[in-house]
This record gives structure tokens, C-alpha cells and sequence, in this order.
């Protein structure tokens, strides 16, 4: 069976590498089967299945539905059928590798829990092929090593469900696991109205060529950041809350190209969200406050369109550009950060327009030695300093609004 592979992460995020995946039954193994099956069911009413199912499954806790066990259940199902779990703890005694299509409903996170002690991702999805999972928890409940739902490959349709209970490796031979949910190879589908918490690693992790849709999700008190996106993810994110995560709200890594919409992020003890490498993408209508350091970040070679964010009550900056970042902020609100409403540092060049920048502590805008590019049509107020250019800087600036500001509206350097 495949295991993960990721290369090391910035800020947190563990180098991963390939094993095999133990626990199958040996071929020839047979199990008591109940055929009570029923054809041809209704597509769900949420309608995240794009198959209909062609058997209804039926189990309980006790082991008294059509199948003793979850385990003897998926094993035996056929192709595209839909397995319902009642309200009540499922408790894996071996490895539960899905194979093929299927759909697993239960009767909601708070009702339906699946649960394991086995390491060393005993929870997965291989696909290709199409899964479907709503309404219950999977929860990790082991000490050694795991994340606690693998998905390699396929369309995976998620929703109302929690992932929690990831633990970590650790040392030097460590190779990574600890997420909620860690999706790689191609993927597509949706995320929604699903919980990501307590997990030793990342809430959610999707790398390689992925397209899935992450909407009105939660990330909350993960070791890592609550959503890291690898690769050359390019889905709709929208609408989720990352909160109180160890690294970032949200993270963009490799040559992604998101669209962030509507997200909140608050209380991350590093930035709400972060752009690293060569992301590209947008970030638009989004909030990131009360974050330990910047509410939006953009580093290496990234170049996002940020437009409309609201970043507000950061320890350090608003918006921050480092090392060869760029690209547009536009229309954003930055305000009463404890640094600057945005700031460029070392050879970053952004193009800042239209943006208001208020009672931010040092300044509205700063640029600092090695930075360019340019701040034109912005509305700096009750900041420290309104612009601020540090001597080695050389950005472009012009018809912006300064006034109020404590120190001075502009202070260039040059």
C-alpha cells in the first residue's frame, strides 16, 4: 500500500516519506457474508454524489446490521454502494483500506464515531474512483505515529465530518505523519462543513495536483498550520475559520494557485495566511486578525493578487512582502496592527493601490532597504508614520492621501 510522500515544510511541516501500509487479509480469507442488499437508492439531497449507489449497506455498533463489522462491510461491498453507519462508536481492530468507490454516511459528527489505535495511516481512501464521506468523526485515539485519514488518488466528496487525533513522529528517523486529513496524487471534489482538530501536524494537508473545493470548514488548534496546500493545488477555498493553529491559519506552498475567498483567520501563532515559493492565486474578501505575526505574508518568489482582505490586531504587520515576493495589493483595509498597516523588505517589489492603511503603531506603509515597487492611490491615517521609505529602498510613490499620522505623513529616506 502507498504512503505519503512530501518534501520538508517551512515553518513546521515534516518531511515525509514512503512505506508500506501492513494489515491486509491474505488472500483467500473468507468471510460470512449477509446479502441482504437494497438496488438502486436515491442520490443524497446534499448532492455531493455524482453516482448512484447500487446497494444500501446497514450497520450498527452492537455488529448486528448486515455486516459484524465496517471492516467486512467495505470489503465486501459492492462498487459504488452506500454503507449507513447508525449513531454509536465503531472500533477498527485492523487496517481499513478503501479500494474502491463507495459512500459512507453516518448519522452526524456528534453521533456516529469511527475510530483506531493502529498506527501508521490504518484509515484510507486509494483511489481512483469515487468516496463519499458525511456525518461522523473519525478520531485517532492511538500513541504511535498516524494521521488519521489518508486519501491517494480519486474524486472524494467530504462533508459534516471531523478529523481528530493526528500524532506526530518525532526524531531524527522521524517521517511524518500527524494530520487530520492528508490528501496527495490527483484529487478532486469538495470539503465542506467539516472540522479539523487537535491534530499533532496539520488540521488538513493536500499536496501534489489537486482541484478539490474547501468551503465553511473549521481548523482549530492544530500543531501545525490548520490548512497547508502543496504542489499545484488549484481549488476554490472559501468561506473556512482558522483559528488558535501553532503555525499559520493557511498556508500556500510549492506553485499553488488558489483562489482564498471569505476566509477567516484569527489567533495563529504565526500568520493568518502565508504564501511561500512561487504561489500565485488571489486572496480576496478575507479576515486575519489577532495572528502572532502578519495577517497576510507573502514570501520566495510568490506574486497573489490580495484585494479587499481586511488584516487588523496583528502582532506585527497587516500585509508583509519578503524576500522576492510581489504582485498586487489592492483595496485592502489594514488597521490598528501593532507594526505596519503592509511593509516590504528585502527584494521585494509589490504594487500597492488603493488600499486604507489606519492607526497602525509604526507605520501605514514601510519600505525597507532592498525592497521596490510601488505605492500609489492609498490612504495612510493615524499611523505612526503614514509612509515611511527607508534609506535602500527605491519604491515608486504618488496621489496618495497622508494625514494625521503621529510622527510624520512621509518620511523618505533617500
Amino acid at each position: 500500500m502507498i504512503k505519503k510522500i512530501i518534501p520538508v515544510l517551512v515553518f513546521g511541516m515534516i518531511l515525509l516519506t514512503a512505506c508500506n501500509l501492513p494489515g491486509r487479509l491474505p488472500q483467500g480469507t473468507t468471510t460470512t457474508v449477509n446479502p441482504v442488499l437494497t438496488a438502486d437508492i436515491t442520490q443524497p439531497s446534499d448532492g455531493l454524489t455524482n453516482f448512484t449507489p447500487s446497494a444500501v449497506i446497514r450497520l450498527f455498533p452492537d455488529g448486528s446490521g448486515d455486516y459484524a463489522s465496517l471492516i467486512q462491510a467495505v470489503e465486501n461491498a459492492p462498487v459504488g454502494a452506500s454503507i449507513i453507519l447508525a449513531t454509536g462508536t465503531y472500533e477498527l481492530t485492523d487496517f481499513l483500506d478503501i479500494e474502491k468507490s463507495l459512500t459512507i454516511t453516518g448519522a452526524g459528527m456528534d453521533q456516529t464515531v469511527i475510530t483506531t489505535i493502529i498506527g501508521e495511516d490504518a484509515i484510507g481512501f486509494y483511489g481512483p474512483g469515487t468516496f463519499t464521506l458525511s456525518d461522523l468523526t473519525i478520531q485517532y485515539a492511538g500513541t504511535s505515529p498516524s494521521d488519521v485519514f489518508l486519501v491517494d488518488n480519486g474524486t472524494v466528496f467530504i462533508s459534516n465530518c471531523r478529523f481528530t487525533g493526528g500524532v506526530e513522529d518525532t526524531g531524527d528517523a522521524a517521517i511524518g505523519y500527524g494530520v487530520g486529513l492528508f490528501i496527495q496524487g490527483t484529487s478532486d471534489g469538495i470539503i465542506q462543513n467539516s472540522q479539523f482538530l487537535h491534530n499533532q501536524s496539520g488540521g488538513l494537508v493536500i499536496i501534489d495536483d489537486s482541484s478539490i473545493t474547501i468551503q465553511s470548514n473549521t481548523f482549530t488548534i492544530n500543531t501545525d498550520s490548520g490548512l497547508t496546500l502543496r504542489g499545484t493545488y488549484s481549488g476554490l477555498v472559501e468561506g473556512n475559520t482558522s483559528t488558535y493553529n501553532k503555525f499559520h491559519g493557511i498556508a500556500l506552498m510549492d506553485n499553488t494557485s488558489a483562489t482564498l475567498q471569505s476566509n477567516f483567520c484569527s489567533n495563529n501563532e504565526n500568520s493568518g495566511i502565508v504564501f511561500f515559493d512561487n504561489s500565485v492565486g488571489s486572496a480576496k474578501e478575507n479576515e486575519s486578525t489577532k495572528n502572532g505575526f502578519h495577517g497576510i505574508a507573502v514570501l520566495g518568489n510568490s506574486h497573489p493578487l490580495l484585494e479587499e482582505n481586511t488584516c487588523s490586531e496583528n502582532t506585527y504587520d497587516g500585509i508583509a512582502y519578503f524576500e522576492n515576493a510581489y504582485g498586487t495589493a489592492r483595496g485592502n483595509n489594514c488597521l490598528n496592527n501593532v507594526g505596519n498597516g503592509l511593509s516590504a523588505a528585502d527584494n521585494s517589489s509589490p504594487t500597492v493601490e488603493s488600499n486604507i492603511f489606519s492607526y497602525n503603531m509604526l507605520s501605514g506603509v514601510s519600505f525597507y532597504p532592498g525592497s521596490a515597487g510601488s505605492a500609489q492611490g492609498n490612504t495612510c491615517a493615524f499611523n505612526g508614520w503614514g509612509i515611511y521609505v527607508e534609506k535602500g529602498a527605491n519604491p515608486t510613490l504618488g496621489n496618495n492621501t497622508v494625514y494625521s499620522n503621529t510622527t510624520a505623513d512621509i518620511l523618505d529616506e533617500r
